[in-house]
């Protein structure tokens, strides 16, 4: 009877330890899965950082667009007021030479 509760002890021994294996194999797999996941999340966390940046670029690009813009606005703006000036200065100066053309004119007349 001894011999029997022996064999019976040493095949739960054996199924007990068959069943550790198994769920160490499984531990194993569940580690290398959770490894990968893990390493693909965070691929995918630097592909997020690289995209921020990316767009942290863009928009200093567009905020130097932007500035560039308005400056070139603000001359568009000083160039149209002194074209403005300039085309009061030459009607200025066309009238004076209207008038001096006519003073020439009656001047000649009047010594003729």
């Amino acid at each position: 009877m001894l011999s029997i509760k022996k064999g019976n002890t040493s095949g739960a021994v054996e199924e007990i330890s068959n069943e550790a294996n198994e769920g160490n194999i499984a531990v194993s797999k569940a580690l290398t899965a959770f490894t990968e996941i893990a390493r693909q999340v965070d691929d995918i966390s630097k592909s997020m950082s690289e995209v921020a940046g990316a767009l942290e670029e863009e928009a200093a690009s567009v905020e130097e667009i932007t500035v560039s813009l308005s400056e070139i606005a603000e001359f568009a703006r000083k160039i149209e007021d002194e074209a403005v000036d300039v085309a009061a200065v030459s009607e200025e100066s066309f009238s004076a030479l209207d008038q001096i053309s006519d003073a020439v004119n009656q001047s000649v007349k009047s010594l003729a």
